[in-house]
């Protein structure tokens, strides 16, 4: 996978600690977060929807994971995307980003901008993208045009895409 090749190349640049941060906005059941925290990475999990939170705790436990993941349920501030750089600037930097494309709206995304142009900005994003959610967003064609373009000249060249 991409994402943990990425990461794990970040963290073993890291001198003394080799640990990447790894955050996941809209992490659902913790597919992601138990895979990046399972090779030893710090992760900070949001999800809002309280069962995913439960089933996402409760695998959390089993694998013994605790020490590296922290599940965020208070976010108020993620939805416009303050909380990304607010945590960036709290641990130091992040180093991968998944926005699920359940979560995303226009807010989320412009926000997102000021941790992407940041010195802290992660050097691996990954970013789902649902057709069917996107048609129901206020996030027009023409924002996500300017938001790929705005990734493009931050430097996220390397773009891979799956499914219709």
């Amino acid at each position: 996978d991409m994402l943990l090749v990425g990461l794990n190349r970040r963290a073993a640049t890291g001198g003394a600690n080799n640990k990447a941060i790894f955050v996941d906005v809209g992490a659902g059941f913790g597919y992601y977060a138990i895979a990046m925290a399972s090779q030893a990475h710090d992760v900070y999990a949001y999800e809002w929807q309280d069962v995913m939170v439960k089933n996402m705790q409760a695998a959390v436990d089993y694998n013994g994971l605790g020490r590296n993941v922290q599940i965020m349920t208070e976010h108020s501030s993620i939805e416009r995307g303050d909380e990304l750089t607010a945590l960036a600037e709290r641990v130091g930097k992040v180093d991968g980003l998944r926005i699920s494309g359940r979560g995303i709206n226009g807010a989320l995304l412009d926000g997102a901008k000021s941790l992407l142009s940041s010195p802290l900005h992660p050097g691996v994003v990954l970013l789902e993208l649902n057709a069917k959610l996107l048609a129901s967003t206020v996030y027009s064609t023409k924002q996500f045009i300017e938001l790929f373009e705005f990734m493009w000249n931050a430097g996220y060249t390397d773009i891979g895409h799956a499914g219709p």
